[in-house]
């Protein structure tokens, strides 16, 4: 599925789907990103493209099942962002903020996985073991 993806002053993402044979725009959506201007780039990771959005809350954003999804970067007041591929730093990004420069690479997506388990009765507390 392609997308036209248009950031604006405010800190909100407008997208539209785009109909390759007809060239025609549809499905209008309107999200807000941040608060302040973003810049959005584009960049490949995994074998797929996705777009970062660098602004005060910098977002990727990627296509799954048709559906654009956004996942927070855990950055703030990010300026720029540049694809950065080396020897050394292989499907990397170069990440600009006001304070210094980072290169790192985007973790493959994590999705949250809900299980109901009935107990019967209140639980009294929550252990984790590894």
């Amino acid at each position: 599925q392609d997308y036209l993806l248009s950031a604006m002053g405010d800190g909100h993402l407008v997208s539209f789907r785009i109909d390759r044979a007809t060239a025609a725009l549809s499905d209008k959506k309107k999200v807000s990103l941040g608060t302040q201007p973003m810049a959005l780039s584009r960049f490949s990771s995994k074998g797929s493209t996705h777009v970062f959005a660098a602004s005060d809350r910098p977002t990727v954003i990627y296509s799954n099942n048709k559906k654009l999804l956004f996942s927070n970067v855990n950055l703030k007041d990010v300026t720029q962002m540049s694809p950065f591929n080396s020897e050394d730093f292989c499907d990397s990004l170069a990440i600009a903020t006001e304070s210094g420069l980072t290169i790192g690479t985007i973790d493959d997506i994590q999705k949250l996985h809900i299980r109901s388990v009935p107990l019967g009765e209140q639980p009294r507390r929550i252990c984790h073991q590894e």
